[in-house]
């Protein structure tokens, strides 16, 4: 009976540790366009997060994000991979073009990247995009 007792709580525990680690500790991403589109998401209190459109010159938006948004957000970066990122991607063979920035961190993971011209691949990066894109409700982040 006591065993029982004892994987039931362990169960409990990891179930909730689940739950807690939906939202991470840490999220910045921000991406730039030389004379462009400029786009930054940040994780603010109590899991929603503040979103910047530069172009439009307004302040940051405060998007409160539900669990599930937030357990999806996890599962995309997952399937592009994101822990597997360099650190940097550059190209110093273009002039201007688009900068990026990503960090996050979770309790069990954590991946800071950046970028010059350059990004994993493709089909990462659009998920990575899309991901955020889906976080912050449909606002932009291309």
């Amino acid at each position: 009976m006591l065993i029982k007792a004892l994987i039931a709580a362990v169960l409990c525990t990891t179930v909730h540790a689940k739950e807690v680690s939906a939202i991470p500790t840490k999220l910045v991403a921000s991406i730039d366009e030389w004379k462009g589109r400029s786009y930054r998401v940040e994780l603010a209190a109590s899991g929603s997060i503040n979103y910047f459109d530069a172009l439009s010159r307004a302040r940051p938006i405060l998007i409160r994000v539900p669990p599930e948004r937030w357990r999806s957000f996890r599962r995309h970066l997952d399937a592009a991979k994101v822990w597997s990122w360099r650190r940097e991607y550059m190209d110093l063979g273009v002039a201007d073009g688009t900068s990026w920035d990503f960090a996050v961190v979770y309790a069990d993971r954590k991946i800071s990247s950046k970028g010059l011209n350059a990004y994993p691949s493709k089909k990462q990066f659009q998920q990575f995009c899309t991901a955020l894109q889906e976080l912050t409700g449909g606002k932009p982040f291309e």
